[in-house]
């Protein structure tokens, strides 16, 4: 064989042998081939659609798969106004998905259903289906943390009233970007406890209240949560979205596990300090077995 000066005398050999080999197994795959042709059936009849004998088929296999469900023996021994119940329920879900949500691909940009629930807990609580889940009997309200029973302008409205209460943040309050990035804290303590701290040695020392709206704001320090109110210059609602997680902030690209439950677990710790006094305490505990009882929910494992 005839090398170029560029492929050695062995590359040249091995290019060969495997060209033979190739060949040998093109020729082996198309002897194979030609037998299984020989040899195949020519009967039209049995290679032949049957429709009656793929729709049994289709139907047996569907049983089966039903059968193997994990609601498999509820389904088949369900009584017949279970069955309608269930049906009627169908019908809904077909309703709210015509009318309160989009359907998919929707050029308008109209929310659809299995979307992020931070993203569609607004729509969710619109449709029909949520209504009557409402109205069932609910006995396993498990793993619910007691300061998020409730939604956070019921607390956020109570502190309003308490002279006591103080609120601190770690970022001065003076841009729309430091209320998005700050920590915010909520106590009710005496002056003497808003003004002494301790220090890294752990002996109390005496500080000045803090204004979160100044510049030169010192972070952590407490600030009277009257006096905080009259100088807030953000929306209304800002208080309470504080302690809201959005869906950006659960799901953005850029967010991760760890950032996530940081999220998480300062928001809970944000509204511990407003109901960790009686008058609070007792009021939130009211309105919260009042809230399980509209809803239906007939036990429920507090943490």
């Amino acid at each position: 064989m005839k090398t170029s000066k560029f492929i050695s005398n062995q590359d040249a050999n091995m290019l060969l042998n495997l060209y033979n080999a190739l060949l040998r197994v093109l020729a082996i795959s198309y002897l194979y081939l030609v037998r299984i042709i020989k040899d195949f059936p020519r009967d039209k009849q049995i290679i032949s659609y049957n429709r009656d004998v793929y729709k049994q088929t289709l139907e047996a296999l569907q049983l089966e798969e039903k059968s193997r469900a994990f609601d498999a023996q509820l389904t088949a021994a369900s009584s017949d106004i279970e069955k309608t119940a269930a049906e009627i329920v169908q019908k809904i879900r077909a309703y709210d998905w015509d009318n309160t949500y989009g359907k998919p691909l929707n050029v308008t940009g109209k929310r659809v259903q299995g979307e992020h629930f931070l993203g569609n807990v607004d729509l969710i609580n619109k449709t029909e289906l949520f209504k009557i889940a409402k109205k069932m009997p609910k006995g396993a309200h498990l793993h619910i943390h007691f300061n998020s029973c409730l939604p956070a302008k019921f607390l956020v409205k109570q502190a309003r009233d308490i002279k006591a209460m103080y609120i601190r943040s770690t970022l001065p309050l003076t841009t729309r970007q430091n209320w998005i990035d700050s920590r915010i804290s909520f106590m009710v303590m005496t002056p003497h406890e808003a003004t002494h701290v301790k220090d890294s040695d752990g002996n109390k020392q005496s500080v000045d209240l803090g204004n979160v709206f100044d510049e030169d704001y010192v972070s952590n320090r407490w600030m009277p949560y009257k006096q905080f109110q009259r100088q807030f210059f953000f929306r209304d609602d800002s208080g309470q979205m504080k302690m809201h997680i959005s869906e950006e902030e659960a799901h953005g690209t850029r967010q991760t596990s760890r950032g996530i439950w940081k999220k998480f677990n300062h928001r809970t710790q944000m509204m511990k300090g407003l109901f960790a006094y009686e008058f609070a305490f007792r009021n939130y505990t009211r309105a919260c077995i009042m809230d399980f009882v509209q809803d239906n929910i007939q036990y429920a494992e507090i943490r």
